[in-house]
């Protein structure tokens, strides 16, 4: 086991707080039914809304359970019994090696979005996974000189 800490990787955090707000109204306010409109590729795409299929069996499961009586200090989520799910977006372009293979389209498919999220969203989220990527290969290329 293993930590790894970075300084200067050019992420700006302020992006990240704003990503962050942003998604806690996708996640705590929407519901089941429309996060479940953006799922893509059932998990196999990384993009859009995801909750592994154990998770949803076991929420399903939890519906028909008795729940906890006092919910008021869980999440919202977590109300209903979401134990995990995320929203993935990924790079907005394919890049020229990969237009028009079969690889394209497993790799590379579009991103989806919320219709009620406005396109600065859409730009800020892009633009956060672009700076994500690029300290990604920096870290590599240092763990690859080492």
């Amino acid at each position: 086991v293993g930590f790894l800490a970075v300084r200067g990787h050019g992420i700006d955090m302020k992006l990240v707080d704003t990503i962050v707000n942003i998604s806690q109204h996708f996640f705590d306010e929407l519901s089941q039914e429309e996060k479940q409109t953006l799922a893509v590729g059932q998990m196999q795409r990384s993009r859009g809304y995801e909750m592994s299929p154990e998770h949803i069996k076991h929420m399903q499961n939890l519906k028909n359970s008795r729940l906890p009586e006092d919910l008021s200090s869980y999440e919202p989520s977590a109300r209903i019994g979401v134990m995990n799910e995320r929203f993935c977006v990924g790079p907005d372009h394919v890049p020229s090696r990969y237009q028009n293979t079969s690889e394209a389209e497993l790799f590379y498919p579009e991103n989806v979005f919320p219709p009620e999220f406005n396109s600065e969203f859409k730009r800020k989220l892009t633009c956060l996974y672009s700076q994500m990527s690029r300290a990604s290969e920096l870290i590599l290329e240092q763990m690859a000189k080492a």
